[in-house]
């Protein structure tokens, strides 16, 4: 469990380092795409899903991003998560959303996330979408740009609305926001 503790903080450290100075560039090899796609690993290897079908893929969707899912087809490789293979897929189509155990909305989906958010309301889905705002209308987990680093949100009622359950220790490191809770 300590290991499991140090690997969520190493990476999200690590993540949010590189946004701590100037915004990441092609020279110094780490973009946002590649924090993105950190940020999304990290809160699928840290998120417990409803006994379903244990024997299959993991699937980490990614909507309206090309370079995201690139960078989370890169990262995630042959490893595994709570054993088990990690399938990418490039979403382009609603019935598509059905297979998702996480699905990313890029911030250019933005208009289209309450309806996507609709179709997976009744799903163990764990739906992560740019800014606060996100989280604030129906999304489990938003990321977010705090100062010059990059931060996450959970939205617990969402959460619960999933049947997920998210690691307690993600829990404490995550900025926690409700639905109409103000403006981001």
């Amino acid at each position: 469990m300590m290991r499991r503790l140090l690997a969520i903080v190493g990476l999200v450290a690590g993540a949010t380092a590189v946004a701590a100075g100037s915004p990441p560039s092609a020279a110094d090899g780490i973009g946002m795409p590649s924090l993105k796609a950190a940020f999304l690993f990290t809160l699928a290897r840290f998120t417990e899903w409803p006994a379903g079908n244990p024997g299959g893929p993991l699937t980490l969707c990614v909507r309206g991003d090309a370079a995201v899912d690139e960078e989370l087809v890169r990262l995630a490789g042959h490893r595994q998560v709570g054993g088990r293979a990690i399938a990418i897929t490039r979403v382009t189509e609603s019935q598509q959303l059905r297979a998702c155990h996480l699905l990313y909305l890029a911030g250019n989906q933005a208009a289209g996330s309450a309806q996507v958010l609709d179709e997976v309301s009744d799903l163990p889905v764990l739906t992560v979408g740019d800014g606060e705002l996100f989280a604030r209308t129906g999304g489990v987990a938003a990321l977010f740009m705090e100062g010059s680093r990059m931060r996450f949100a959970i939205n617990p009622e969402a959460l619960l609305r999933t049947g997920l359950r998210l690691s307690s220790k993600l829990l404490g490191i995550a900025k926690i926001v409700k639905a109409g809770d103000g403006q981001p």
